[in-house]
């Protein structure tokens, strides 16, 4: 399943590194794990972290 983050609250667009929280809508039931992909244009493969 695929879930896409409802807000963005940290630093503007720009700059080499950013700081912020992205925020989802709760996922309901509670998964055993969740594993964030993030890909930004022109990529290919997208950075993950499992959890």
């Amino acid at each position: 399943m695929t879930y896409s983050p409802v807000k963005w609250q940290g630093d503007p667009p720009g700059g080499h590194h950013h700081k912020g929280t992205l925020q989802f809508k709760p996922v309901s039931p509670a998964p055993a794990s969740i594993e964030l992909r993030i890909q930004r244009a022109g990529e290919t493969n997208p950075r993950s972290s499992l959890k």
